[in-house]
């Protein structure tokens, strides 16, 4: 599972249905109290956070030894999506 972290729901969105086509399961948070929430479970695999600042920061604080991502505001959801499996080893 990959978790999205991001306070800008105008990211969130076309990144979680970019990934979902792709066939992968997300959660979605927008405050680090929800991330932490998303990975209580386990499952989470990757967190991408968003383009905004502080975000990556914050995502890396929150989930511990999980993998973090960072993304700008220049990424296209081509290139996300990428990343993402690249550090998912393609599942």
């Amino acid at each position: 599972m990959i978790a999205l972290f991001s306070t800008d729901r105008g990211w969130r969105q076309p990144v979680e249905a970019a990934l979902r086509e792709r066939g992968h399961e997300v959660r979605s948070a927008s405050r680090p109290a929800e991330l932490a929430k998303c990975l209580g479970d386990g499952r989470v695999r990757l967190v991408v956070a968003g383009p905004l600042s502080g975000e990556v920061e914050t995502a890396k604080r929150t989930a511990g030894c999980c993998p973090v991502i960072s993304t700008t505001p220049d990424d296209t959801m081509e290139r996300i999506v990428h990343r993402a499996e690249a550090v998912l080893g393609g599942d």
